[in-house]
């Protein structure tokens, strides 16, 4: 049993190849950035630099400024309000691709084709919990390039997010029952 250079057994990585583990590591790397836009978001519409927010999931931090943006009702922070709904909904879409490439693609297709691998993603029919169908697809380094853009995008889209809720008219935390 051989081991790559970082302790990593051949059984766990069918493929050692170093072209497809950078594109998967930029991958996850753009990605990781996309997050901590959200939770830097999140953070400044509830008026608090927290932990919470950059070890929460991107679904928990997305709940958390659309229940906080809920307060903003005044005409003019509605354009601030739709542009930072429309960033969660370009960084959503980015990081989506990011899974459809990081958990299909795993092995090269053809031995001896480099820059070549194979990957497939169970596709259910309905919501019964069985696999109807497995989607396999050939990729390339090329296949990467639009989820590299779509990410990218969205550290730009987010970050000009974090801005405009750091503009925001601070508004108070809703006191719960019994307060």
């Amino acid at each position: 049993m051989t081991e790559d250079q970082y302790g990593i057994p051949q059984r766990v990585m069918t493929t050692r190849e170093e072209e497809l583990m950078g594109l998967l590591g930029r991958t996850a790397a753009l990605a990781s950035v996309v997050e901590m836009k959200i939770a830097a978001v999140a953070s400044n519409v509830e008026d608090e630099v927290a932990e919470q927010y950059f070890a929460a999931t991107r679904a928990e931090n997305e709940k958390t400024i659309r229940k906080r943006l809920r307060l903003y009702t005044e005409p003019h922070e509605q354009d601030v309000v739709a542009r930072l709904l429309a960033s969660l909904l370009i960084a959503r879409d980015a990081l989506d691709d990011r899974n459809q490439i990081l958990q299909r693609v795993w092995t090269r297709a053809v031995p001896d084709v480099p820059g070549v691998w194979f990957g497939y993603k169970s596709v259910r029919a309905d919501r019964s919990g069985r696999d109807a169908r497995l989607d396999g697809r050939v990729f390339t380094p090329h296949d990467f390039e639009p989820v590299f853009r779509r990410l990218v995008e969205a550290i730009d889209v987010m970050s000009e997010s974090v801005a405009l809720s750091g503009s925001l008219t601070r508004r108070g935390k809703q006191p719960t029952a019994g307060q």
